[in-house]
């Protein structure tokens, strides 16, 4: 499951988020600046990858991709989820839940550089409200991390809430081989992040030099412990 938010001050507010199913403008932001896709979407995207115990057949009512208008991240999150079938299709009761939010940078929520905080904190309180054992929230960040996830104002969020955000220590990975790897064969990954109920990413849309836009794809660079330089995935 993968959550993104994009900031844009010229969205307007909203008590009942707008919600554009399958919106087409989504499909391709490449080649499109971060302002024209931002307005393409406005202010978050709610997305579904993976549906448990479902395969999404093409005359089907629940969409796979659902973007929300608006301003108020919980309201957005409960429509966009709503949308998707609820929380139970991800949730699963007396299950953990694993959350990868970007919380790579010392940088305030105001700089945009991670995950908003007001977003973090109502996924973790509607996932433990829908059933979850636990939430757990692993991260490695950029930056230092005590900097990163204090400033950033993520780790707050996430305990003020009842989850449990930390920086992966070596008894808290596993080694897992990639079939096919052509410059990495093998990564460390959090236990958390390959042995969970539900697994999302909650990435922030930011342009980049290396990929144009940056997504969920590149943000579980935070979950890998001995990735080299990020050169070995360009060309």
């Amino acid at each position: 499951m993968m959550f993104f938010p994009i900031n844009d001050s010229a969205v307007n507010d909203s008590a009942n988020p707008a919600i554009d199913p399958r919106e087409k403008n989504m499909t391709s932001a490449y080649g499109i600046s971060r302002r024209e896709f931002t307005k393409l979407s406005a202010a978050t995207a709610v997305a579904a990858s993976v549906l448990p115990g479902r395969i999404l057949a093409a005359d089907t009512d629940v969409p796979d991709v659902v973007v929300v208008h608006g301003k108020d991240f919980k309201k957005m999150l409960a429509a966009g989820i709503e949308k998707l079938g609820g929380w139970s299709m991800f949730v699963k009761k007396g299950k953990k839940v694993t959350l990868k939010p970007n919380a790579a940078w010392a940088n305030p929520p105001s700089d945009g550089s991670n995950t908003s905080p007001e977003l973090v904190a109502a996924c973790i309180k509607a996932c433990l409200g829908a059933g979850a054992s636990e939430l757990a929230v692993p991260e490695i960040p950029c930056s230092d991390a005590d900097k990163a996830f204090t400033i950033s104002g993520v780790q707050q969020a996430v305990e003020k809430n009842g989850g449990k955000m930390y920086a992966p220590k070596d008894k808290q990975f596993r080694k897992i081989e990639i079939p096919n790897g052509k410059v990495i064969k093998e990564e460390l990954v959090p236990i958390d992040v390959l042995d969970t109920g539900c697994l999302i990413s909650m990435p922030v849309a930011k342009s980049h030099s290396a990929a144009t836009l940056t997504l969920s794809l590149k943000n579980w660079m935070g979950s890998a412990k001995i990735l080299p330089s990020r050169m070995a995935f360009l060309p």
